[in-house]
């Protein structure tokens, strides 16, 4: 049985907060002893967040300190995808820049790195030296990305031990997309089919020698979980794509057995960067693990990093400031399936410039957070970061309340997805299986209309906002794509319009609008 005591290993990395306004260090303590050591400085689903990877920079800089002192110690920095997001190039290009000077040494492809397409992605990645992995996938020949994106590697710390590291995707990255054709061609295999091609993987590594094996995976917590259960050989798996924030190490959640018994331990961090992780693990002769202790820590307990902020300012250049926070609610790590103040805020200011009845977004639209301060056209710009077309189309209360109890399941889905859908102009309540209890128009002359819910109108007609990947069902949402009438399409996302009604606030009263971002309770759980 593996030992998950969370204080056994002397190497334990802790953290020493001086003051608010001080960098954040890692504090040196001595190594522990016995047979080979690793210890993983781990990343997922950093989103693009470029104010997170500023902080995270600095920390991996820290973690690099420490290692250095550890000669008995293989230190290795790895990612399970999702740096990159949307289709802003720069945004995109610096979050490449974060892969070369944060030294992450080898990452999964996540989904919404082909949210640029594989052509520009391939692009991208000529100046990302990290080796990109994904173990499941077919890519084509004419594929661009043919030739950057390997199956596995090896690699071997400084102890001179040998370390297989293998890629795996998730099937539903496809089914995610709201164009597949920007996969051009890549194909990702998923079940019985997966679990036998990484098989493959592995024992290809083992013939060489090799008996400590990492899997990098974009597949989700669940399907994680069938990878350690079903594939001998992988000792870790660092993860991604469900935004699972996952501490300690427990026996029958993140610390699963093969099919020979041996110990599996997966772990993720969460999403939007706002956590990474250091796994330390000791490995016996045989490449089997027999102590680990996994440790999660607040990216915003770190300082920026500096070359990582003037890399980004060189790339990106100086953004406008546009507005400023005096007061912002924190989100959780339940974000997908709760109220979200941002999108209440900005969504409002949406809900005007449209003249829509309604505005609607699908949590997972959103990504990152401000902070309290000023905030800058970039700011807004990375919290709303796909870039979709925003469009004004008219749906009936029968079709409002579908994707309302559509976006209520996420409540019990174990990656809490799709996730819920966010609201302007309207409040409603759901229960604990996620069934509208309750929905309410709120009209501009302060009238309510409330909806009914047991029989919803065909014939009701509302004057609704929301993006072209709704309208295309993306996610699942098809009654947000089916039977309804599309009175506008934009050529912009809702970034731009808040954007521009921040700046015409501000050209309007000659100063900064102050932003307020506090929950009033829109959407409610009974």
């Amino acid at each position: 049985m593996i030992n998950i005591n969370k204080t056994f290993i002397k190497l334990l990395l802790i953290i020493s907060i001086f003051n608010t306004t001080q960098a954040t260090v890692f504090s040196e303590v001595k190594p522990f002893s016995s047979k080979t050591y690793q210890s993983i400085f781990y990343v997922n689903d950093i989103h693009g967040q470029i104010p997170t990877m500023n902080k995270i920079n600095n920390a991996a800089t820290q973690f690099d300190a420490i290692m250095e002192k550890l000669p008995n110690v293989d230190a290795f920095r790895f990612s399970a995808g999702d740096i990159m997001i949307g289709s802003n190039d720069g945004v995109n290009m610096a979050s490449g820049i974060f892969l070369n000077i944060s030294n992450i040494e080898a990452t999964a492809v996540g989904n919404h790195e082909f949210d640029m397409g594989a052509t520009k992605l391939a692009k991208i990645y000529n100046n990302v030296k990290e080796p990109k992995l994904a173990g499941n996938c077919t890519i084509p020949n004419n594929n661009p990305l043919k030739n950057q994106i390997v199956s596995s590697i090896i690699m071997i710390g400084k102890s001179g031990e040998k370390y297989g590291i293998i890629g795996a995707q998730s099937p539903t990255l496809i089914e995610r997309m709201k164009d597949k054709s920007l996969f051009e061609g890549i194909t990702i295999s998923g079940g019985k089919q997966a679990y036998q091609e990484l098989q493959q993987e592995v024992d290809k590594l083992e013939k060489q020698g090799i008996n400590k094996i990492i899997l990098l995976s974009h597949s989700g917590y669940e399907e994680e979980k069938e990878y350690a259960k079903n594939i001998s050989g992988i000792d870790v798996i660092i993860g991604g794509h469900s935004h699972d924030l996952i501490f300690d190490i427990t026996e029958g959640k993140n610390l699963q057995y093969s099919p020979k018994g041996e110990p599996v331990i997966i772990t993720q961090a969460g999403r939007d960067g706002k956590n990474f992780g250091i796994l330390n693990v000791e490995y016996d002769k045989n490449g089997i693990i027999i102590k680990a202790q996994n440790n999660v820590f607040k990216t915003e307990n770190f300082a920026k990093g500096q070359l990582m902020v003037t890399a980004t300012d060189i790339i990106l250049g100086k953004s406008p400031i546009i507005g400023e926070v005096k007061y912002v609610d924190k989100l959780t790590d339940r974000m997908n399936v709760e109220e979200n103040p941002y999108i209440d805020i900005f969504m409002d200011m949406v809900k005007e410039e449209t003249g829509a009845d309604i505005v609607l977004v699908n949590s997972a639209n959103f990504r990152g957070n401000l902070e309290v301060g000023k905030i800058t056209e970039r700011d807004i710009s990375n919290i709303f970061p796909f870039k979709n077309s925003m469009c004004l189309v008219e749906i009936s209360e029968k079709n409002l309340i579908e994707a309302l109890n559509f976006g209520g399941k996420s409540l019990l889905a174990p990656d809490l997805k799709p996730s819920i859908i966010q609201v302007s102009g309207m409040t409603y309540t759901l229960d604990k299986k996620g069934c509208v209890t309750k929905a309410v128009i709120l009209r501009k002359d302060g009238t309510r209309d409330e909806l009914c819910i047991k029989n919803p109108s065909k014939d009701k007609k509302y004057k609704v906002a929301y993006d072209d990947y709704l309208l295309n069902g993306g996610d699942g949402f098809l009654s947000l794509k089916n039977d309804v009438k599309v009175l506008k399409k934009y050529n912009y996302d809702k970034d731009v319009i808040v954007i521009n009604y921040l700046k015409k606030q501000k050209e309007k009263t000659n100063n900064l609008k102050t932003l307020v971002i506090k929950r009033d309770k829109r959407i409610e759980f009974e």
